[in-house]
């Protein structure tokens, strides 16, 4: 009677999925930009408003450590469940994308100043979001609207009416604002009403001490 002969099979090695690692990174990134760039948007002219903001350059390394962590996660999981990891990422990423790019467009970006109640009631016509640089978010732009669109803001948002007061909106370099005018203003925004041509100016920043400077 022969020796039986066992025969031991080598279980074959699961290679690492590069396809999944980096689809899932750059997707990571890509949502990381819409949610920290700047806005430069025009009613009239603006196709794609966004810009790359300075904090995302510098701390790029950091969020490329955050993205490879987010597309080992799926990795690992793709070592037994290939196909379900998959379309975990692709959930996530998804997910992912849309909340950052949502929030990003100007007229969420307005909800943060006039409310969310109101910020869809009102025609956008420049909105512009700068870099931060540790002294807070800023924005400022035009609305158009007058008195009466200014009351409808005051209805949502508690402002002090200053009559006669500077105008020191050194943003508007293209419009010509008079040297003084009744400011709205609260410890984060002001605005001014041009009834000359219809439009109100404002001015936001999340820091207190920066609206009260101005």
């Amino acid at each position: 009677m022969a020796d039986s002969v066992k025969i031991e099979t080598e279980k074959p090695k699961k290679k690492f999925t590069w396809g999944l690692f980096i689809t899932g990174g750059v997707l990571f990134l890509i949502g990381m930009w819409f949610g920290m760039s700047t806005l430069h948007y025009k009613a009239s002219e603006s196709f794609f408003p966004f810009r790359t903001a300075g904090w995302f350059v510098i701390g790029f390394p950091f969020f490329a450590l955050a993205a490879c962590g987010f597309s080992a996660v799926f990795c690992l999981i793709a070592q037994r469940f290939h196909k379900t990891a998959w379309i975990l990422m692709l959930i996530a990423s998804s997910l992912f994308l849309l909340q950052t790019v949502n929030s990003a467009l100007p007229y969420n970006q307005l909800a943060k100043i006039t409310g969310e109640k109101l910020a869809g009631k009102l025609k956008l016509e420049e909105f512009y979001k700068g870099d931060s640089f540790n002294d807070g978010e800023c924005a400022y732009g035009i609305i158009c609207g007058n008195e009466s669109t200014m009351k409808l803001i005051t209805e949502h948002k508690v402002l002090e009416r200053k009559i006669s007061v500077p105008i020191q909106f050194t943003f508007f370099k293209n419009h010509k604002l008079p040297e003084t005018g009744d400011i709205y203003s609260d410890n984060h925004c002001s605005f001014y009403v041009s009834p000359e041509n219809n439009k109100i100016y404002f001015y936001w920043h999340s820091f207190i001490y920066i609206a009260k400077r101005n």
